[in-house]
């Protein structure tokens, strides 16, 4: 999932967003 939305997450530059999108994540899985 994180591939999809926020590529720079892998790039070791995650955002505020990509933050956010993690901990939605993280709550729903």
């Amino acid at each position: 999932f994180q591939m999809h939305y926020r590529p720079a997450r892998f790039d070791g530059e995650p955002d505020a967003q990509s933050a956010a999108i993690l901990q939605v994540l993280n709550r729903v899985n």
